[in-house]
């Protein structure tokens, strides 16, 4: 009697179990179910632009942002720089109606843009016969100022807008003169737009509190002096394009926000980094 009862009680037990058992199941199941039926999580989607100066930022934000645990995989950073090009030669490459393009296809949530590297030289007016508008002249400023205009209205209309990176310090003084110029023109012609969406932002400093002067070498992201500029005096080095990369996504984050797109906040810390 003893024995049976002693049975009865094992196979409840196992009973009890069982349904235990396909109860959590069951419960894992729909957990699962539920998590598939979640939308995903839309990237955030940003066009970088320009020429070869574009292409090193967006060289920095990708290494900034899949390295980071927080950001990895929250953003689709669309690779449109092309380098040599301007906003000089539209007989060669028409940037105003290549933005327009990459609006179309690619549908950015936000544009970052550093052009001006190609453009000290004359302009060619492809509505007036390919006629040639020599740097220099009074005549260039307001056509270079049209051609910046033209790309901006044609820029404008992602989620976001846009951002328009300064060039930065030259080695060169003529190269640094000019940049300084068109800086003036980029800026001036982003107030004239009138698009609170559609800012321009100042370039990246060694020094942000004092008078710029070009160097190669400088502090790193752990303080360490680095080579942060590249030998011909215009472009950085990796590491160099890594602090652009650092200095430029706030400025990102503030843009975003500031027209209701969500964005992940930095670990602080990027693999290979201290």
């Amino acid at each position: 009697m003893i024995a049976f009862l002693a049975g009865r009680a094992r196979r409840a037990v196992v009973t009890a179990c069982c349904r235990i058992g396909h109860a959590t199941l069951a419960f894992v199941a729909l957990l699962s179910a539920q998590a598939l039926a979640q939308p995903a999580v839309a990237e955030i989607r940003i066009a970088f632009v320009g020429d070869s100066m574009s292409d090193g930022i967006w060289g920095g934000l990708v290494r900034m942002t899949s390295t980071d645990p927080c950001l990895k995989g929250q953003f689709d950073l669309g690779r449109f720089g092309n380098n040599g090009t301007g906003l000089t030669r539209p007989d060669r490459f028409d940037w105003p109606q290549e933005v327009k393009r990459i609006m179309t296809t690619f549908r950015p949530d936000l544009l970052v843009v550093s052009l001006g590297l190609n453009d000290r030289q004359f302009i060619v007016d492809v509505n007036a016969g390919k006629a040639h508008i020599e740097y220099g002249t009074p005549e260039w400023i307001p056509k270079y100022t049209e051609q910046v205009t033209a790309f901006l209205q044609n820029g404008s209309e992602a989620r976001a807008g846009l951002l328009w990176i300064g060039i930065p310090v030259m080695r060169d003084p003529v190269a640094n003169n000019d940049a300084l110029e068109k800086n003036k023109i980029y800026s001036g012609a982003i107030a004239n737009l009138g698009n609170s969406k559609v800012q321009f932002v100042q370039p990246w400093r060694l020094n942000p509190n004092g008078p710029e002067a070009f160097k190669s070498i400088g502090p790193g992201r752990d303080g360490s002096i680095i080579a942060l500029r590249a030998p011909d005096g215009v472009h950085f080095t990796s590491a160099g394009y890594d602090m652009l990369a650092s200095y430029l996504y706030p400025k990102i984050v503030e843009n975003l926000e500031q027209n209701q797109i969500a964005v992940p906040r930095s670990c602080g810390k990027q693999a290979g980094h201290s």
